[in-house]
This record gives structure tokens, sequence and C-alpha cells, in this order.
């Protein structure tokens, strides 16, 4: 069984992969299509637990980054003339 594939820029994707890891153009897209289907196919908890960590690693890289303005959102808001008040 075989499958043909007919756009040139996934075949590029494709190619790129397997050279990237050194696989054969069918280990790579194997590997591929099992990593996305566990991905899928992870329960809802995981998946809410995979998030979930995701977004710590976004707000300690957030919290690592120079604070240029000390004021809050409403001394900033106004400033800009975003008070509608």
């Amino acid at each position: 069984m075989g499958i043909s594939i007919k756009n040139d820029e996934v075949e590029v994707m494709i190619r790129r992969l397997a050279d990237a890891t050194g696989e054969s153009v069918t280990q790579a897209v194997a590997r591929a299509v099992r990593e996305r289907l566990e991905l899928l196919e992870a329960s809802s908890e995981e998946a809410l637990r995979l998030r979930a960590e995701n977004l710590r690693r976004l707000v300690e890289e957030a919290r690592r980054l120079p604070v240029y303005d000390h004021r809050n959102l409403e001394d900033l808001a106004s400033d800009e003339g975003f008070d509608r008040e």
C-alpha cells in the first residue's frame, strides 16, 4: 500500500524533516504522524496539564523580561487617551 504526495510544499517539508533527523522519509512521516496522534489522543486531563505547564513557562519567561514603565495599566491607558470616563 502506498501514498502519493501531490503537494510540492509537503514533499519538501517531509524531506527536510527526514534530513534533519537522519531518518528515511517513511520513518520521518511515521514518527510525525505517531506523535501528532499521541497528542490528539491524550486525555483531556493530560492536555490540560500540558497547557498549564506551557502557560507557567510563558509566565516565567514574561517575568524575566525588563520592565520599562512601572505605572499600572489604568495610568498608562489614561496617558494614551483611552480613559473613556
